[in-house]
């Protein structure tokens, strides 16, 4: 007698768990139909009622393993921008072409297990204001130094080395900068996203920086050179005004600056996935590794040949000095 209430007792019991096991199991398949609906990559469509506990604990590998690609499924695209800085980065409607976006898409978006979504150039102020809020993943460039900034990263390799040079027109009496002094007096044009501390050098020295807002900064800068407005248009490497002056056919001359060369890095948003950063970085560094970049550079600066006298190269010794401003005076 006790040995039959015991076996009804346990089969209860059984029934009971077995209960229990199935409600968890729908529970489950629920669950895993759901988000099977939304996972496109592995086109999972929704199946009906899964009988067999093994087509079950399959359907669920296939999620856990799609969950354990996250960020990278889940980041359903990159959001790359930056400002205008010819012919690197340069404005096309709403969106952006250049050296560095064509680069980007022929040997680094491959690399990459999603797509990007190219934004449309704003200032440098806005590029890291998008950088801290996180509505930006990656600026093409940023120049400066890595010390100081806690708004975004910047990667610590730099894409290109650049010198600083100024444009002047080919009759200015200035054949070579040895000497900040010699911008004393003199009207300088740069973009009104510049960085304050290279305003401030310039100001120190008694020179005059007349800041144009605009996305053509670069080519209202050499307009305003060749009518006469400014005495020199200041650039952070010498490929933008060579490259704008070949296309607006000014003549000009380049004049390499005393200042420390500056390097053009990429930056990113701190609310970016450290993973997708990193990804992107390896794809990156792959890509800039190979001489194709500096070959494409070559390529951009030959596309808009200036005139014969277009871009003059300055003397390498030349008696005539730079005209001074009666009024400067050695710090």
């Amino acid at each position: 007698m006790n040995q039959a209430i015991t076996r009804v007792y346990g089969i209860i019991l059984q029934n009971n768990a077995l209960d229990q096991v199935n409600a968890f199991a729908m529970q489950q398949r629920n669950q895993a139909n759901s988000l099977a609906r939304e996972i496109d990559m592995f086109r999972l469509a929704p199946s009906p009622l899964v009988t067999s506990y093994g087509h079950h604990a399959m359907r669920l590998f296939w999620i856990i393993l799609f969950l354990s690609l996250c960020p990278y499924a889940l980041a359903a695209e990159l959001h790359v921008g930056g400002f205008v800085v010819a012919p690197f980065v340069m404005a096309n409607g709403g969106g952006l072409e250049g050296l560095l976006v064509e680069f980007i898409k022929t040997e680094i978006q491959p690399q990459l297990p999603w797509p990007i979504k190219w934004e449309a150039p704003v200032s440098l102020e806005r590029s890291v204001a998008s950088l801290a809020s996180g509505s930006l993943d990656i600026v093409l460039i940023m120049p400066g130094t890595l010390d100081g900034n806690t708004k975004y990263g910047l990667f610590k390799w730099a894409f290109l080395q650049v010198q600083p040079h100024l444009a002047v027109r080919p009759d200015s009496a200035l054949y070579d900068l040895s000497d900040l002094h010699q911008l004393c007096g003199m009207r300088l044009g740069w973009t009104g996203s510049g960085r304050a501390d290279v305003i401030s050098l310039f100001e120190s020295y008694g020179a005059y920086v007349e800041k144009t807002t605009n996305q053509t900064w670069q080519q209202s800068n050499l307009r305003k050179l060749a009518a006469g407005r400014l005495d020199g248009a200041f650039f952070l490497n010498p490929y933008s005004p060579q490259f704008v002056a070949g296309q607006e056919r000014i003549p000009i001359r380049l004049l390499p600056l005393p200042m420390p060369v500056e390097s053009f890095r990429m930056a990113y948003s701190l609310k970016t996935d450290k993973e997708v950063v990193a990804r992107f970085e390896q794809a990156a560094l792959k890509a800039f590794s190979a001489p194709k970049f500096k070959a494409l550079l070559r390529e951009y600066l030959q596309l808009q040949p200036p005139k014969a006298s277009a871009v003059t190269p300055s003397p390498v010794s030349q008696s005539h000095g730079p005209q001074v401003h009666k009024s400067c005076r050695v710090r």
